[in-house]
């Protein structure tokens, strides 16, 4: 089977939606109007006979980058089509300068990617409750453009990434929390997919994390390594019903800090 690949220079919606898996609930208009036209973002396709077959992007964030919604349509997939947007995408990230390379795995995908140099560098718990009595806490407060720059700065801490262009996409309705001396000590995004929240300390997670189960449903995609908000979400009447492995190739970037992600935001980002 002949393709081409060729990165996206004007959105393609109704070209790309359809390769898309439905249960991946990605809708490419969101995507597009937030990222298209910025430098951190691009988005490749794969063409057999003029006709859209496959469909990935990229985030760059500094030194680490990131690669998603990798999919092929069903009717061309065991073609090697998967693996060349893999390769494509790791690519365009290292000609941007990325020396790490991040991803989610589907259990379809994983294969391909281990071929290509992945390795499962942990995994993420997807955890769900019968919708509880949550509530806000008083702790938890609306954040103002005053905090837009701790958030940002927290989140560069907490996953040692340079993506704070990124996250001011996500802004509207960001809460936070501080401690006694007004010191910044978490975010809540719930613009950014399931709502990203990272926190320097439990108290702080464990606050937002009831705040987002009170705005949201009663869901939560956590890190392994952070034992205490799995513990907190189990006493709160969580339980888990999948795992995802985050897979890395490339040079160590940036140092993430799993224990402070109370909650992952995105597939294309930790």
């Amino acid at each position: 089977m002949n393709y081409l690949l060729d990165v996206l220079q004007e959105p393609r919606i109704k070209d790309v939606q359809p390769i898309l898996p439905e249960n991946w609930q990605v809708s490419l208009e969101s995507l597009f109007s937030l990222h298209f036209k910025s430098g951190y973002f691009k988005a490749v396709i794969a063409l057999s006979d003029g006709k859209p077959v496959g469909y990935a992007n990229t985030f760059c964030f500094g030194e680490s980058g990131w690669l998603g919604n990798i999919a092929v349509l069903e009717s061309s997939r065991n073609r090697g089509i998967g693996t060349a947007l893999t390769k494509k995408c790791m690519d365009i990230l290292a000609g941007q300068g990325c020396q790490q390379f991040c991803l989610f795995a589907t259990p379809m995908g994983q294969p391909v990617y281990e071929r290509l140099g992945f390795r499962v560098n942990g995994y993420y718990i997807f955890l769900s409750a019968d919708k509880g009595d949550f509530k806000i806490p008083p702790e938890v407060k609306k954040a103002g453009p005053e905090d837009h720059d701790h958030i940002r700065e927290m989140d560069a801490y907490i996953t040692g990434e340079t993506r704070q262009q990124f996250l001011s996409r996500y802004m509207e309705g960001a809460c936070i929390t501080h401690d006694r001396k007004g010191r910044a000590t978490g975010y809540y995004l719930p613009a950014l997919g399931t709502g990203a929240i990272g926190a320097l300390h439990a108290e702080a997670g464990e606050l937002l994390l009831e705040a987002m189960w009170a705005q949201k449903e009663a869901f939560a995609i956590i890190p392994e390594e952070n034992e205490k908000a799995l513990a907190y979400a189990e006493r709160r009447g969580f339980k888990e019903v999948l795992r995802s492995p985050l897979m890395k190739a490339g040079a160590l970037a940036g140092e993430r800090k799993s224990e402070m992600i109370f909650n992952r935001g995105t597939g294309y980002s930790g």
